[in-house]
């Protein structure tokens, strides 16, 4: 009995209780990913489905990526047997460190995420080499992509997508019932009005089927011809799928499209694998390349593997004990402008708060903004004043859409111009909608360069407790386009902005006030110089 014993101790061997000891550490170091536990996170409704701790658990994410690595298990553990790289591996995993404690830190699960890919790359990149990368490339690549998008991005996605998507249905529909017209993200079509809105841009259905096409492409593909057929195809497919579904929702004969919203959904999904299926089976017949070659023998010579194995213990041991050290206990403070000083009353302009378009705006969010009309005679001035504080990273103001002045509106040209005044440099935008078009300004005070953005936010640069972030500023101020023409709306915004600029000076903050070369004096705006058309 006790031979037996020892004989099952000794079976379990060093390297079995090191990984052990390594994923219960990792476990506790990345629960909040595992027990779903919200910690301020990210909150888009059109990500949720693949990674929302608050809202959707991604459990799906999990098991897919735990059947992609069961599929690569003997793969795995012929490159384990080789020479890793643990110089480069390490290296790797103090980045993925600091970079665990800075998610901790701040308390956002996405980063933890983030953390936890690079971290798991460089463990791989430690025992395994390159060749271990090589193996785990597409399950880590699956993984990766199911985080949430920033905000900036999926919203310049979104309305790309939802121009693009109402031209595509207007295409079919007046092809096969016509009349239809369309103007921007709206589709008028036998008296009824349809909006292509965020969640039928069809970004959600396109990801979906991307990821799809990866498991898909791992699972039945033999050739990597067809591989590559599926994969490339899969936004275009998930794009046909989402225009179909637009078109059957307007032609939907029972008036109410709520209820069947999500069922058409799921169904276009579905269409959309059973293309990457048609896909695949067109390219295994056209395709003349040859079956993927077998996996390599194992290449032996992994003497320092329980060094390498050790190290790795190490590094999830050191996660461990910073995950239980205390996170920041708030959120530092923007100093905002103060909207609601601006009067409604400003110099002869008599101006009225506008309804704050839901539907339109969609996840687009603010800190605060004002939307407002003033009129003086028969002269009309639209204006948009919002700011995003840059702290609560579910929400972001930077979309195309602050350019225009509502639902159905798109843009016609779009120019740099420079102006006197303490704003300087502004966007000069004409957008239509039908046979109506508008003459604006717009500017962004704050905001950097859209990658530096994206970066910014991945990182949470903003969140630090003692920082005081300056929120990015959006000022759009427009008006119709009559047949007096252009000239004359340019000299309409320009009298308008002589009243309405001293006023909002009035709303900053006095430090941003001097760091934005803002004073009392600022001479009022004059005359546009010559436009240059922005590429």
């Amino acid at each position: 009995m006790d031979g037996r014993k020892r004989s099952a101790l000794s079976g379990w061997g060093w390297g079995h209780g090191a990984a052990f000891a390594g994923v219960a550490a990792l476990l506790l170091a990345f629960r909040d990913l595992w027990l779903l536990q919200p910690v301020r996170s990210i909150a888009d409704p059109l990500e949720a489905w693949f990674f929302q701790a608050s809202e959707t658990a991604p459990q799906l994410i999990y098991a897919v990526l735990l059947y992609l690595l069961w599929r690569r298990r003997r793969p795995i553990r012929a490159a384990l047997d080789g020479p890793g790289n643990p110089l480069g591996g390490a290296l790797v995993l103090l980045a993925a460190t600091l970079f665990y404690g800075w998610g901790r830190w701040v308390a956002q699960i996405d980063l933890l995420f983030d953390a936890f890919v690079i971290w798991v790359i460089g463990a791989t990149w430690a025992l395994g080499g390159r060749r271990l990368l090589a193996v785990v490339a597409l399950p880590l690549l699956f993984l990766w992509i199911s985080r949430p998008l920033p905000p900036l991005v999926s919203h310049h996605l979104h309305h790309a997508l939802q121009l693009a998507t109402a031209q595509a249905s207007y295409a079919i529909l007046d092809f096969i019932h016509p009349p239809v017209f369309q103007s921007g993200d709206l589709l008028e079509f036998h008296g009824s009005t349809f909006e292509v809105i965020e969640t039928c841009s069809g970004l959600r259905i396109i990801l979906t089927v991307f990821m799809t096409s990866l498991l898909f492409s791992d699972i039945f593909c033999r050739r990597t011809g067809q591989k590559l057929a599926v994969i490339l195809s899969a936004p275009l497919v998930g794009f046909a799928v989402n225009t179909a579904r637009v078109v059957t929702l307007v032609l939907n004969p029972f008036g109410e499209v709520g209820p069947l919203h999500s069922v058409q959904g799921m169904a276009m999904i579905f269409a959309g694998v059973l293309l990457l299926g048609a896909i695949d089976v067109l390219a295994g017949r056209l395709s003349s390349a040859p079956k993927a070659p077998p996996a390599a023998p194992p290449v032996r010579g992994g003497g320092n593997r329980r060094w390498r194995t050790g190290g790795v213990v190490a590094a999830a041991l050191l996660l461990a004990g910073i995950s239980v050290a205390p996170s920041s206990a708030e959120l530092g403070r923007s100093n905002l402008w103060r909207f609601n000083r601006i009067p409604l009353d400003l110099g002869g302009w008599q101006g009225r708060d506008l309804d704050w378009d839901d539907v339109c705006w969609g996840p687009v969010q603010f800190a605060s903004q004002m939307s407002r009309e003033y009129t003086r005679g028969r002269e009309r001035v639209t204006v948009l004043v919002a700011q995003d504080d840059r702290l609560r990273r579910q929400w972001s103001g930077l979309s195309p859409k602050t350019r225009l002045p509502g639902r159905g509106w798109e843009l016609d040209r779009r120019e740099r111009v420079s102006l006197d005044g303490p704003l300087g440099e502004a966007e000069e935008i004409v957008v239509r909608h039908e046979r109506e078009r508008e003459l604006a300004y717009h500017w962004r005070i704050g905001s950097g360069a859209m990658v530096w953005e994206a970066l910014r936010w991945l990182a949470a640069l903003d969140l630090a407790t003692d920082g005081k972030p300056p929120p990015i500023v959006t000022v759009r101020v427009g008006t119709r386009l009559g047949y007096r023409g252009e000239e004359h709306a340019r000299e309409t915004l320009e009298v308008f902005l002589e009243s309405f600029l001293p006023a909002l000076e009035k709303t900053v903050p006095r430090a941003q006030r001097e760091a934005l070369g803002w004073v009392a004096d600022s001479p009022p705006p004059g005359q546009s110089s010559a436009a240059t058309s922005i590429p």
